[in-house]
């Protein structure tokens, strides 16, 4: 009895539950054990990547990359990511963004995105960065509970609507949107934090979205801590009406 393979044995559901608390490539790496396990790590509703290592020149990798995700959003197209965490500091992945999308798409609860931001010099010798902009239907998602942003672009879509967005952690993104737009969007909201580097170029060239006004009733905690500037404060004013 003590060679029995009993975890096998268990619900697949439960396989998969068990799965979901694993990094992505650990979780892949399950498919090896027998039969049984080789497309379980297909269906668990969650997703956990860094891909921060991968070379920006090494294109083969990031292709494999996103082809994972594909087959992943493929395998079973009326399963819903609930949850999806992945980094890629340091690498810009082109066709990442669609990807998001769909995630979005397939009734996404919990997203943690690490960006990156690349840099270039223009013809002025300027230093200007290259954004990574999340697709423009994640600020109508019907389904987001908990949203975390780093180093992201935010466009503004015209019209702002997450009904079930409660968390909101944004974290020196690049704004092309205004933060009341937003807040007033998400009216179930009650945790928002903003970190914010006012050295940063781009903050800069977009003055018109660094002043930032907050209204929400719905609101418990807010932190507007600064990064990289130390001659400068924060200030949270309550106003009642």
């Amino acid at each position: 009895m003590s060679g029995r393979d009993r975890i096998s044995g268990l619900p697949e559901s439960l396989l998969t539950q068990i799965l979901s608390y694993l990094p992505t490539e650990q979780s892949v790496q399950t498919s090896v054990l027998s039969k049984r396990w080789e497309n379980l790590y297909l269906s668990v509703p969650g997703l956990d990547l860094d891909c921060s290592s991968i070379p920006y020149y090494a294109d083969e990798m990031l292709l494999s990359f996103l082809t994972f995700i594909d087959k992943l959003l493929e395998f079973s197209p009326e399963l819903s990511l609930l949850k999806v965490k992945i980094k890629c500091r340091n690498t810009m992945i082109d066709g990442f963004k669609d990807r998001i999308g769909t995630m979005i798409d397939r009734g996404i609860q919990h997203l943690d995105v690490m960006s990156s931001t690349d840099y270039y010099e223009d013809t002025l010798r300027d230093i200007l960065p290259v954004v990574d902009f999340m697709p423009m239907n994640l600020l109508t998602s019907k389904t987001l509970v908990y949203l975390k942003l780093s180093s992201s672009g935010l466009r503004d879509p015209g019209f702002v609507s997450m009904p079930c967005l409660r968390f909101l952690h944004l974290e020196q993104v690049k704004w092309l949107v205004h933060i009341e737009k937003l807040v007033s969007g998400c009216p179930e909201l009650e945790e928002l934090t903003l970190v914010r580097d006012l050295d940063d170029e781009y903050a800069r060239r977009h003055e018109e979205f660094m002043a930032m006004r907050v209204r929400s009733k719905s609101l418990k905690k807010f932190r507007v801590p600064l990064k990289h500037r130390w001659d400068c404060s924060s200030e949270v004013r309550s106003m009642h009406t």
